[in-house]
């Protein structure tokens, strides 16, 4: 079960996730091997296209212009990670974090973004299949002067 908190805190709002697991087992906990050594790759070369990185750990890494495309990156951690003109095209990017990293330039079409955190990433020149609109969280509650960024998907039917 996954709740998302939201702390109010000087006018800016801190968004996180709390998970609960029923059951947990180490190997849950770390990444396969197969995910280890693909890291390695990715830190050598910054090429990992279509391999699993599924849970890996990223943060603080240099990913400048990495090519990631078709990988899977679901619930990998970016946190402050440079992702500028990084490759991420078709990629699963599925409850991914991106807090505080730097994805300028970086290509994110066809990739799927569902359930992904991008708060606090920098995304200036990002491409995205959908669009970042700003909103008033808590509009309702009458409190105002807090906006949040949310990615929202465009769809085209064809």
């Amino acid at each position: 079960m996954v709740e998302v908190k939201r702390l109010l805190f000087s006018g800016i709002v801190l968004s996180f996730f709390v998970s609960y697991a029923v059951s947990a087992s180490c190997e849950q906990l770390s990444p396969s091997t197969e995910v280890q050594k693909n890291i390695s790759i990715l830190q050598q070369t910054k090429r990992c296209p279509q391999c699993d990185l599924s849970g890996a750990n990223l943060i603080r890494m240099d990913l400048t212009d990495a090519d990631l495309e078709g990988a899977n990156l679901a619930r990998v951690r970016f946190n402050l990670t440079n992702l500028a003109g990084a490759n991420l095209r078709n990629s699963n990017l599925r409850e991914a974090t991106f807090g505080g990293a730097d994805l300028a330039g970086a290509d994110l079409q066809g990739a799927d973004l569902r359930g992904t955190s991008l708060t606090g990433a920098y995304l200036q020149g990002t491409l995205l299949d959908g669009e970042l609109v700003q909103t008033t969280p808590y509009a309702d509650e009458q409190i105002s002067g807090i906006e949040e960024t949310v990615y929202v998907l465009s769809l085209i039917h064809i």
